[in-house]
């Protein structure tokens, strides 16, 4: 699942993508406050969710705002009324669509 963090980064990205890493570190600083080796954590971390693509210095997002939203709301659901949730939507898979991206 996705943290506050996580959340923060994916919204700067989403507004300027493609945004280089330097560009997305002092935009980061600007907005949140953040050290530069605090987005490149939350970067790599997205990266390795599946969320973020980091290449050749070039930030940009692998999924969209409205997945992400979805995924939050059924993971709100299975924390609530432990549903069941199909296997696309679980919230440990938020950040990857259909087809592998």
């Amino acid at each position: 699942s996705l943290s506050l963090a996580d959340h923060r980064l994916l919204d700067l990205v989403w507004s300027s993508e493609p945004i280089s890493s330097p560009q997305l570190c002092k935009l980061a600083q600007a907005q949140l406050g953040w050290k530069r080796t605090t987005t490149y954590t939350v970067i790599k971390r997205l990266c390795d969710k599946g969320c973020l693509k980091n290449e050749a210095a070039v930030v940009t997002s692998l999924v969209d705002r409205a997945t992400v939203q979805q995924a939050d709301g059924q993971e709100v659901l299975q924390r609530s009324f432990s549903a069941q949730l199909p296997g696309r939507l679980s919230p440990g898979r938020q950040c990857q669509q259909p087809g592998g991206r």
